[in-house]
């Protein structure tokens, strides 16, 4: 809802409906690979990866320039988050004059002993809000809740944020040459967008 001066499509005294598109083009967020044909026994392969060097002064002076891509889809939040989450993660913050000090702040309250990692839990009460569960009812979970509570809370203060997922290497048995990896070694971690 915007002020407009014209009287079109008139939703009350000088208000109307507009509808923002988005111009900039929008590139994929690739999340994983599925290769079209298996890799044979006993063949080599090669693969490449780019690691940051990025230092902690570095990722503090990188600003809030966030494009649109990054403020669409890593700052979302659903619109029935408890109030008393966002309340919590400005609280917390309030300290942290950069992304990077925000980010620093949350792992280390999540990291206090007020929590405890615990994986024989029971779920969230139907209905409930699981990261509000875990933040103020039950204290304890495993990976996921804390991954969960640091990017909900993360993104309430205005710092873009996903989970990403991998899993361990799993368990090789070389008398039947299979490794079996079991969700016990899955493991989901934040990752923190900085310009």
């Amino acid at each position: 809802l915007i002020e407009t001066k014209s009287t079109g499509g008139n939703l009350g005294s000088g208000f109307r409906w507009v509808t923002l598109e988005r111009k900039e083009p929008i590139a994929p967020d690739v999340v994983s690979w599925r290769f079209l044909n298996e890799i044979p026994a006993e063949t080599d392969y090669s693969s490449m990866t780019y690691a940051s060097v990025s230092t902690n002064d570095d990722l503090r002076a990188t600003g809030t320039d966030y494009r649109g891509f990054i403020r669409d889809h890593y700052l979302q939040l659903p619109g029935e988050l408890p109030q008393r989450v966002v309340d919590l993660a400005e609280q917390i913050t309030r300290a942290g004059d950069t992304p990077f000090d925000r980010a620093q702040i949350v792992q280390s309250f999540l990291r206090g002993p007020q929590f405890t990692y615990e994986t024989d839990i029971e779920a969230p009460p139907a209905g409930s809000d699981g990261v509000d569960h875990f933040l103020f009812e039950t204290r304890e979970g495993y990976a996921d809740y804390y991954a969960s509570a640091m990017a909900v809370m993360l993104r309430a203060v205005g710092v873009p944020t996903r989970i990403a997922a991998g899993y361990a290497p799993g368990e090789y048995f070389a008398e039947e040459d299979l490794t079996v990896i079991r969700d016990s070694d899955s493991h989901p971690w934040v990752q923190v967008y900085f310009p």
